[in-house]
């Protein structure tokens, strides 16, 4: 069992966010099963779902908010409902 979770740097005062790839990247390690969850900061929530959202398995994965914004991501089976 691999859980990964997602923390973006800090650089110098800037924050550097997750980019397409990185997201894409993300979603197939969750596909394949090479990863069981990932765990994504609530800053890179906007990003993260804007990728997401345009996959055609979107249904498959499940996100659960966390206390602090963060949001834990699972791939499904069976697409939710």
């Amino acid at each position: 069992m691999i859980i990964l979770v997602v923390y973006v740097k800090e650089m110098k005062g800037e924050r550097k966010l997750l980019d397409k790839d990185t997201i894409v990247s993300l979603l197939e390690g969750l596909r394949k099963r090479e990863t069981e969850e990932i765990t994504i900061a609530k800053e890179d929530f906007l990003d993260f779902r804007s990728v997401l959202v345009k996959e055609p398995d979107f249904k498959h994965f499940r996100g659960i908010a966390q206390h602090g914004g963060s949001v834990i991501y699972r791939f499904l089976n069976e697409p939710r409902s």
